[in-house]
């Protein structure tokens, strides 16, 4: 293996590079390896290291309050009212409404009411083009 020595901070460019490329694949599921790779052809791709730097900055500008979610294997099926107004972009009171729909995907305990996270994209996919009285 060759051994290239470049700074910290050219460092934690290519690894953004990496994952600026890896968002704006269509393969949103990558394994660790998958990662790695995409770092070694940032290596390969930004030898200039101005421009490494450059472009890191402006994609941190751009697109720095993107969340990377990594699946730990253990996924949750029930999401909260806030995490599935964050899921569906909208409001919280919104779907504090929804949850009242006799065919909204929810199962209620008492004071808690989870939602069906694989269930919410069938009801979507099952309304679109309705208007949705609450």
């Amino acid at each position: 293996m060759e051994r290239i020595y470049i700074n910290r901070e050219c460092c934690i460019g290519y690894i953004v590079m990496a994952f600026h490329s890896i968002f704006h694949s269509a393969n949103k599921e990558r394994t660790v390896e998958d990662v790695i790779e995409e770092i070694r052809t940032m290596f390969e791709v930004y030898k200039d290291e101005n421009m490494l730097m450059k472009l890191m900055k402006e994609i941190l500008i751009k697109e720095g309050k993107n969340k990377i979610t990594i699946n730990t294997g253990i996924e949750k099926i029930g999401m909260t009212i806030e995490e599935c107004a964050e899921y569906l972009g909208v409001s919280k009171q919104l779907v504090a409404e929804l949850v009242k729909l006799p065919d909204f995907p929810c199962v209620k305990f008492k004071r808690r009411i989870l939602i069906n996270k694989l269930g919410i994209n069938d009801w979507m996919t099952k309304n679109i083009g309705n208007f949705i009285k609450y």
